[in-house]
């Protein structure tokens, strides 16, 4: 018995940076943001998303190391802004700073790049007939990322019966198709 050919296929990376961020001059975060880099190919081009983002954060004040919990009350004691807003703040920041270390990570992709994108991913989605004669599609995780990354919401989601009695759960293509004609239009008529 012998292999032989194997080909290596770009899929999940798992990343670990240790990240340091200056919140004001008194509080530092030191985050440890763990997670996957999804890769796939859309068309002719290699993209890449972040999956399943982790941030373990630990604070310190004035360079001395505090404790999880209390640095947590203190903080919402002595602050206007609730604690889970700068815990946001940071990941958020994190995540921006990481994406940016990203070659072709799919936010870097033009706005028209990422409509195409939503058209070749469309297409390829297989397709469901309801007993309304309506034409849905189940899977749209990648759809769901484009979207994302373009600033708007996830697709809806909703129950529908199939011709063959079954009920499942998914989205109308036509609902897809809408949001690209309104991403087209915005986008050519700025």
């Amino acid at each position: 018995m012998k292999i032989k050919a194997i080909t290596k296929k770009p899929d999940w990376i798992r990343f670990n940076y240790d990240v340091v961020v200056e919140v004001n001059k008194l509080i530092t975060a030191q985050v440890e943001a763990t997670g996957n880099i999804h890769t796939q190919i859309i068309g002719d081009k290699e993209v890449r998303t972040i999956e399943d983002l982790e941030c373990d954060m630990q604070w310190s004040i004035g360079g001395d190391d505090t404790n999880y919990s209390e640095f947590r009350n203190l903080y919402s004691k002595l602050f206007k802004n609730n604690y889970s807003d700068l815990q946001s703040g940071v990941y958020c920041l994190v995540e921006k700073t990481i994406i940016g270390f990203i070659e072709n990570e799919l936010s870097s992709y033009s706005v028209e790049d990422r409509i195409n994108f939503l058209k070749i991913e469309l297409a390829k989605c297989e397709k469901k007939t309801t007993a309304s004669d309506f034409q849905i599609i189940q899977r749209d995780w990648c759809l769901n990322e484009i979207l994302v990354s373009l600033g708007l919401s996830k697709l809806p989601r909703a129950r529908f019966i199939l011709k063959d009695n079954t009920e499942v759960s998914g989205t109308t293509v036509s609902v897809v198709d809408g949001i690209i004609k309104k991403l087209i239009y915005n986008e050519y008529n700025k």
